[in-house]
């Protein structure tokens, strides 16, 4: 199979190009401070302005009413880092998925290795757990890794990405206040066993635009079989409980 790459700076460049070629779009950057509805239409205030519309549609978990088990709750927290080394050390051609074999001490770590080159790759360090790392504790254990898999100390640094997902198995309000739809992880489409949310924005929102085509307003989707529901649940349940358990299902 191919695993593909969304730079997400390419993926904004590419967005923002088509949306300003459509004049019914304006985009503006503004902090977002409240939302409300008001009857037929709905309203958004930001630091500079007020707007109104007949949808607000908001992605900031900040301002969603997101279920009391994200604060305090499980997160996939992590750094990755675009590594260069002086001398050839990756294969392109091999990819690191999910290596457990770290320390699993303080939660549940988990690697991820993307050779693009013979001399750059991504490497990610993630882990499960409620409390956030510091910059420096990331670092520390991808040199580590780097250490012990390829011998490698002689690197560099060129890019940085880090962020934290909440990993959250109850269900999260999509509309709320009549007309204030949550969509992305404010709208619970993070899958709490994984953190991918990606596709799952995707498949939504052609759901959202065929809705609003169709019956004039949105209609949610992609709700969860009880099934896999019930799986991120356990899962989750060892990552809280188990932790040692969970390298172990993941590779069988």
């Amino acid at each position: 199979f191919s695993y593909r790459i969304i730079r997400s700076g390419q993926f904004y460049r590419k967005m923002y190009d088509r949306l300003h070629q459509n004049a019914r779009v304006t985009i503006v950057k503004e902090k977002g401070e409240r939302y409300k509805s008001l009857g037929p239409y709905a309203e958004v205030k930001t630091d500079e302005n007020i707007y109104r519309g007949s949808w607000v549609f908001n992605s900031l978990l900040s301002l969603a009413p997101i279920p009391d088990s994200v604060r305090g709750g499980l997160k996939q927290h992590f750094l990755g880092s675009w590594i260069r080394t002086k001398e050839d050390c990756f294969d392109p051609g091999k990819i690191r998925l999910m290596d457990f074999e770290v320390e699993q001490e303080g939660g549940v770590h988990v690697v991820y290795l993307l050779p693009i080159s013979t001399r750059l790759a991504l490497i990610e360090y993630s882990v499960f757990s409620r409390d956030v790392w510091d910059k420096p504790r990331y670092r520390a254990s991808i040199q580590s890794y780097l250490s012990q898999k390829f011998e490698l100390v002689d690197y560099w640094i060129e890019e940085e990405e880090s962020g934290g997902i909440p990993m959250c198995p109850d269900t999260f309000p999509r509309i709320t206040d009549g007309r204030i739809v949550h969509i992305g992880s404010a709208g619970g489409l993070t899958k709490a066993s994984t953190g991918y949310t990606f596709h799952r924005i995707i498949e939504d929102s052609k759901a959202l635009v065929k809705s609003m085509a169709y019956y004039g307003r949105p209609i949610p989707e992609l709700k969860a079989t009880a099934r896999f529901a019930f799986y991120d649940r356990l899962l989750l349940w060892l990552v809280k409980n188990k932790p040692e358990k969970v390298p172990g299902i993941f590779l069988h």
